[in-house]
């Protein structure tokens, strides 16, 4: 049977739940040969022949002894000695993966630059340090007042023309919004913001011609204890909705997350993600089996609740 390209983010999605269930299921029948396990195989050696480094190894180690390589920079360091005296360095929050600094090549000119943020007296600064003559200075600063926390920090093409910064604050009452930054001539332009829960960036062909840039899924809590997701593109002024929302989430956002969860199935996030997605697109019933697969896991009792919810929100549709 052919399946619909539309629907394959949903197929994905199933058989990506049957297959770990039967993992699971099965990961503990029957016994490993322990014969086979521990059976090796070995090349025989001829000890009457040592034959010694050829001629050209020998003159490579030597050249090599004598040749030392440049002594890798301390990036943070430089960072240190960049911010004020009293500033904190800040790490980007999202998914616990990011680095206190980001190496990024700016201006197209094949030589990274530094990107570092901090905060001091409420307000977070990120910067753009660029090595000019052996020297780093900083060639331009962005700052946000009344923020806690960076939660994102990326560089993406959002716009169909080079790449931006997408900066995402915490403010003091835990709200998160994203800003999006043009950095022509490292003049820093905003171009847009926008609150969100959750954030993803997902790249969709833009026309008919295939070109394709980032579209922008925001997560944002809705009354019904669950997500509303929302796929937003820019449209050379300002960001607006997708114009074909459902053919958006079958054929970029329903994939996207099936990916993930086919990726790292021991995490919950996933599946609870995933979930969230088919409610969106309208597939209840698929999300509803979803959240029935997740819950073969040991979930905390967070995660345990989201899923109730989630589960309580379709269900009441």
């Amino acid at each position: 049977m052919i399946i619909p390209i539309k629907l394959a983010g949903i197929a994905i999605a199933c058989k990506t739940a049957q297959a770990y269930s039967y993992k699971r299921k099965n990961y503990f029948k029957g016994s490993p040969d322990k014969s086979i396990e521990y059976k090796k195989t070995y090349k025989p050696v001829n000890h009457y022949q040592r034959p010694g480094p050829s001629i050209l190894s020998v003159v490579s180690q030597a050249i090599s002894s004598k040749i030392k390589g440049s002594p890798q920079e301390d990036y943070l360091e430089v960072v240190k000695n960049t911010i004020p005296q009293d500033a904190r360095i800040l790490a980007p929050t999202y998914r616990g993966k990011s680095k206190a600094y980001e190496l990024w090549d700016i201006d197209s000119d094949k030589e990274n630059e530094l990107i570092a943020s901090y905060i001091l007296n409420d307000e977070i600064t990120t910067m753009i340090i660029k090595k000019q003559n052996g020297l780093w200075n900083i060639a331009t600063e962005i700052k946000n007042p009344e923020c806690k926390s960076l939660n994102f920090r990326t560089l993406a093409n959002v716009t169909g023309k080079g790449k931006q910064l997408l900066l995402g604050y915490v403010d003091k009452d835990n709200n998160k919004e994203l800003s999006a930054y043009n950095l022509k001539n490292y003049d820093a332009n905003m171009l847009f913001s926008h609150r969100y829960n959750k954030f993803s960036l997902l790249k969709l062909p833009d026309n008919s011609k295939g070109y394709s840039k980032n579209h922008l899924l925001f997560w944002n809590r809705n009354q019904r204890g669950s997500y509303d997701v929302e796929v937003k593109v820019w449209n050379g002024n300002c960001l607006e909705a997708a114009k074909k929302h459902k053919d958006a989430m079958l054929g970029g956002v329903l994939p996207l997350y099936a990916k993930r969860l086919r990726t790292n199935p021991k995490n919950p996030d996933n599946w609870y993600e995933l979930a969230v997605a088919l409610e969106n697109a309208g597939f209840n019933k698929e999300a509803l089996y979803i959240i029935k697969a997740a819950r073969m896991q040991k979930l905390s009792r967070e995660k345990s609740e989201d899923f109730d919810s989630l589960e309580n929100s379709i269900r009441h549709i």
